[in-house]
């Protein structure tokens, strides 16, 4: 007959799915488990987890600190239970001193009085409890730690009715786990009590067997034996359960200067006006591509662009551009970290990437704790932010009364020059906690005895991030794609060299598409400068702001319906036949010599038969046909 499984118990770790899991907390409802290895936590039915533990889709991995024996317990000599399992030791190793284990009665008895004098025991146990004491410390191999009363894990007291633990849970879920801030307990008492009042007078006409309700302190226990994680959960939402309760290691250091990088995007606390002082607000989007090994800033872009493509190449270009006087100064770091926003996870930055042969992972989705340096750094500038006029501070519990729209004074070029003065005169000159000396001295120790950074033009840069596209070339010298169009002195002799049906090669930047580059595909590394027809639109135009803006010219083209013009359309169309078929018909008449002021009465019927009646147009739901010739 085989065992039933353990029941899942505080500290023990089960291996589910492949990944380690240790048991965090258990109640008779819910038993929450929480990875070892990364920010995940999982919250199971104790039946169901019973099930998949009897079914070994869940193994227990290891049981729980200090399973196998109460010896962890003996460390608290305080402990009331501790005191009892010492007082029955007494007991049991007199007599296996003195009586061998034998234990005859009358020998028994005296032993212990003798021995609750010595101890001055005012109510020394039985014979029967020194004879069961015994037996169990001699099963245990004379561990003296088993004499220590097991902890039970059954309810209790007495068990409340099923229907009045219903409404307990229910009230408790309503009022304590989805409300923040939560319900006191005794209000939730008196709900719980009030709804038992209700039941109980619906009781009344068929039945003498009322329900109780619970007592203040069995509500009580009932809210301290809850998850805090699936209260806060319930309460704030996934994203705070996967801020605030996660357990994780020291992250591992580079062993190599750019080795390893991280790069986030982050909108910051302030609000700006534009060059005439008209308020813009809170649109300014810092995207910074940060060294882990020196905590240096080596890329960064600031400007009311919304986190995209174009913007992540901005700030790489910064960090990869070759500058003269500043060859050791940033570069190409090997591996390039980053979350799942969209502005990462799409083709442009992976063939950019691929290009310049930098490894790219992402970390879990959710998680800011994978990115804990960056997301620091932001912290640590968002100090100095929050000092400033026409800061938003973090929340407006905190600004309060602060009116950060009236006290804002800065431009987005002057923040860029701000930004930058604060980066490289503050805070890579000052002490680093965590380095114990400053972000420069840092990265001037770990580049003195190995190679500068790789670095590329700008040009090679401009090059490398273009997207290849193939379009065909009008008559009229112009190439379109995008929903747009570009035309170049070029274009016309690359035309006529081109087959039937073959395309040209077009590259373009979706950092600007004022200018694109156009050449023959036999010839694909000779292109020519193709600039834009519209040039006042397409000029410093990035991708990403097209394509937004061309949604929403579509979204409103949409707005307009053309059943009014269809309609007209139609009745045109049926004026014009009935007029066609009444000139010909005089016509006709005037070719074979009668008098065309008068139309003879087979000439009429034909006339009716070929005009769509009116009133029949929109009747039946159906086109009319048209009996004509030609139009």
């Amino acid at each position: 007959m085989s065992k039933s499984p353990d029941v899942p118990t505080v500290g023990c770790q089960y291996l589910v799915n492949g990944r380690i899991m240790a048991v965090i907390h258990v109640d008779e409802e819910l038993v929450t488990l929480r990875d070892l290895e990364r920010p995940y936590t999982r919250t199971l039915a104790v039946d169901a987890m019973m099930s998949e533990v009897s079914h070994q889709t869940i193994v227990q991995y290891a049981r729980p600190p200090g399973a196998g024996s109460n010896a962890l317990a003996f460390l608290n000599p305080q402990d009331p239970q501790v005191i009892a399992a010492q007082r029955k030791y007494r007991y049991v190793e007199a007599a296996l001193k003195q009586l061998g284990g034998a234990l005859p009665v009358e020998a028994t008895k005296k032993l212990i009085k003798q021995v609750a004098l010595e101890m001055g025991d005012p109510s020394p146990p039985c014979y029967n409890s020194l004879y069961k004491w015994t037996a169990h410390y001699k099963k245990h191999n004379c561990d003296r730690f088993c004499l220590l009363k097991e902890q039970s894990y059954l309810p209790r007291g007495k068990r409340l009715e099923p229907k009045v633990e219903a409404i307990i849970r229910e009230i408790i879920a309503q009022e304590y786990e989805d409300i923040t801030p939560p319900t006191r307990p005794s209000f939730i008492h008196s709900l719980i009590h009030g709804q038992i009042i209700l039941m109980n007078r619906l009781r009344e006409g068929y039945s003498t067997r009322l329900l109780k309700t619970p007592s203040l302190s069995t509500i009580q226990r009932k809210i301290k034996k809850l998850c805090q994680f699936t209260s806060d959960q319930a309460r704030q939402g996934t994203d705070y359960v996967k801020k605030h309760h996660h357990s994780s290691e020291l992250s591992d250091e580079p062993q190599e200067l750019l080795e390893l990088a991280e790069i986030d995007n982050h909108l910051l606390d302030i609000a700006i006006i534009d060059e005439k002082g008209n308020l813009l607000g809170k649109i300014l989007w810092w995207t910074v591509i940060f060294e882990i090994k020196t905590r240096s800033v080596i890329g960064w872009e600031l400007s009311t662009t919304y986190p995209c493509a174009e913007k992540t190449i901005r700030a790489l270009k910064k960090a990869l551009q070759a500058v003269p006087g500043e060859e050791r100064r940033r570069g190409k770091p090997i591996y390039l970290h980053s979350d799942n926003g969209a502005e990462f996870v799409n083709a442009t930055i992976r063939h950019f990437l691929d290009r310049l042969n930098i490894l790219f992972n992402r970390g879990p989705p959710y998680t800011a704790n994978a990115r804990a340096r960056i997301e620091r750094f932001f912290e640590t500038f968002e100090l100095w932010l929050h000092q400033q006029p026409g800061t938003t501070m973090s929340s407006p519990a905190e600004r309060r009364y602060y009116n950060s729209e009236g006290e804002a004074a800065f431009t987005m070029a002057s923040m860029n020059r701000h930004a930058e003065d604060w980066i490289e005169n503050i805070y890579h000159k000052k002490r680093h906690r965590t380095l114990n000396m400053p972000p420069t001295v840092a990265w001037e120790r770990a580049i003195k005895n190995q190679l500068p950074p790789e670095k590329f033009t700008a040009e090679d840069l401009d090059t490398l991030c273009r997207v290849v596209q193939s379009a065909t070339i009008s008559a009229a010298g112009r190439v379109q794609f995008l929903c747009l169009s570009w035309y170049g002195p070029d274009l016309q002799e690359i035309r006529s060299k081109l087959k039937k049906g073959q395309l040209a090669i077009c590259y373009y930047n979706p950092l600007d598409l004022g200018e694109i580059w156009v050449a023959h595909p036999d010839t694909p590394r000779q292109p020519a400068r193709a600039y834009a027809t519209n040039p006042k639109y397409q000029n410093g135009l990035t991708l990403t702001e097209h394509d937004l803006l061309h949604k929403e010219f579509l979204a409103a083209g949409r707005e307009f319906d053309d059943s009014e013009a269809d309609v007209a359309l139609l009745l045109l169309r049926r004026r014009m036949a009935k007029e066609y078929e009444e000139s010909r018909a005089l016509r006709r008449n005037a070719k074979s010599g009668e008098n065309t002021n008068l139309l003879t009465d087979m000439d009429l019927d034909n006339l009716r038969n070929m005009i769509v009646p009116e009133d029949t147009l929109f009747g039946n739901g159906e086109i009319p046909t048209f009996k004509v010739d030609r139009l």
